[in-house]
Formats: C-alpha cells, sequence, structure tokens
C-alpha cells in the first residue's frame, strides 16, 4: 500500500466553549469578502428555522447583550456550531468546491462540530 501524501492533508480543530463573544455571528454577515459573508448568511438563514435559533441570532448578532446569556450552555453550542459551519462553508465557497477535512478534532464542545 503506497502511503498518502502528507503534503496536502487538511486539518480542522474545532473550538469549544469558552470562545463565544459578543457580535461573533455578526461579523459574518457584515464580512467584506464575499465568501464569508454569503457562508455567514447561508447558514444564519437555516439556524433561523430552528427552535429558538432566532434567540440564538439575537444572542450573538448584538453587542448589548446580558453576558449571562453568552455564557449560558443552551445558547453557546448553536452558537459555536453555527461559528465552526459558517467558516467551513466559507472556505468551500472561497475554493469553489467542497472540502473534506482528512482529520478533524475539537476540544470541549468543538468534539460535536468536528464530526460534521
Amino acid at each position: 500500500m503506497k502511503p498518502k501524501d502528507t503534503e496536502n492533508l487538511i486539518a480542522f480543530l474545532c473550538c469549544g466553549q469558552g470562545v463565544q463573544k459578543p457580535q461573533m455571528l455578526k461579523e459574518f454577515v457584515q464580512s467584506q469578502d464575499p465568501n464569508v459573508k454569503k457562508a455567514g448568511e447561508e447558514i444564519l438563514e437555516r439556524l433561523e428555522g430552528l427552535p429558538d435559533g432566532s434567540e440564538i441570532i439575537r444572542i450573538y448578532s448584538n453587542s448589548n447583550i446580558d453576558l449571562n446569556n453568552i455564557h449560558n450552555t443552551e445558547n453557546v453550542q448553536p452558537g459555536i456550531a453555527s461559528y465552526i459551519a459558517i467558516l467551513h462553508r466559507a472556505l468551500e465557497n472561497k475554493l469553489g468546491y467542497p472540502v473534506s477535512p482528512d482529520v478533524a478534532s475539537g476540544y470541549s464542545f468543538g468534539v460535536i462540530p468536528s464530526l460534521y
């Protein structure tokens, strides 16, 4: 068996709880990069259709928000999963083709979206 070309491997490391901040999702839809903006709009549109999705968008798009809401686990996890999905989609938009990592991992909650 021939070894895989290790010079062109793709790895994703997905962040976990603790990286969340006010306006972290809003930054994507306001991006000057059209690939990032398109990815942000697409993922937030999907999130809006989910139960409590509009609330997650409100929490992570507003600068004047109660920090307890930002750090509440029930809000953090969908917020971080959306953040990671936007980054992945933005990369695919920029490259113009689907991207599947050769290896993916995460820490804390980031393990879950790394399976995506």
